[in-house]
């Protein structure tokens, strides 16, 4: 039998070499799309990966990180008092309204966090100087957002409206999208509160810095007096995020 499979194969040589080259083809697409649904996942938990940390607080029942909410100091001084505990970052994470430069409206994320030394964000290359962003309403856009936000190929100087508010890009980015093709401006916290109209003292999420990694289940457990907060580790609350946009989007 397999003697005469091989002869009826190699009989129609031409018929082979179109069967191979289907499957070849067929195959080349599956790993694009395994490839493709990969990107998506990481770009949709970009923020969360690279921002880090041992844990992060937030709302009780939140499931993406898109969709944030102000949070008081409250859970960060509750946090600070636990000895397992050695850093706590407010991050700021929220949509906000643009008026480009030609006068058209559109929306953007704005994004801060308190700084942590071997974690930059933004991330990867950049032009210009991270330490300007500090700056009054200085923010940085990413290079792949540029014909989106009616910025010229040097957008370094270049201003426009955030939520009402005038401001000017300081850095720019290669390559930093969005899962949600709205575009990411990174600020410092200072200026991202002014812009997303937050309190001095909130945030939209807590980056925890743990003294002892082991010790993160405990500290879960501890916070429940707080009902309101939840705490989920940084690789748990990443794949959530990835989990949430591949679910509404299959």
């Amino acid at each position: 039998m397999r003697r005469i499979a091989l002869r009826s194969i190699l009989f129609d040589r031409g018929k082979l070499v179109a069967s191979l080259l289907g499957v070849a083809l067929a195959s080349t697409l599956g790993f694009v799309q395994i490839g493709l649904y990969r990107g998506f996942e990481q770009s949709s938990s970009a923020v969360i990966d690279h921002v880090g940390g041992d844990m992060w607080a937030m709302p009780s029942g939140l499931d993406v990180i898109d969709y944030s909410e102000i949070v008081s100091v409250g859970p960060r001084n509750l946090l600070l008092s636990h000895p397992c505990v050695a850093d706590v970052r407010a991050l700021l994470y929220g949509f906000s309204f643009v008026r480009r430069p030609n006068g058209t409206h559109s929306t953007a994320l704005v994004v801060a966090v308190e700084p942590r030394p071997g974690r930059q964000v933004p991330w990867g290359e950049v032009d210009g100087d991270l330490a300007d962003l500090s700056q009054p309403l200085r923010i940085s856009v990413d290079r792949t957002d540029l014909a989106k936000l009616e910025l010229p190929a040097d957008p370094i100087g270049s201003s426009f409206e955030i939520n009402g508010k005038t401001v000017t890009v300081a850095v720019a980015t290669h390559g930093i999208r969005s899962f949600t093709l709205n575009p990411y401006l990174f600020t410092t916290t200072t200026n991202a509160r002014r812009l997303l109209n937050v309190g001095e003292n909130q945030a939209m999420y807590y980056v925890i810095d743990l003294a002892d990694k082991q010790c993160g289940p405990a500290l879960a457990a501890w916070m429940k007096r707080q009902p309101d907060i939840q705490l989920l580790d940084t690789a748990t609350w990443s794949k959530k995020t990835q989990a949430f946009w591949a679910v509404s989007y299959t």
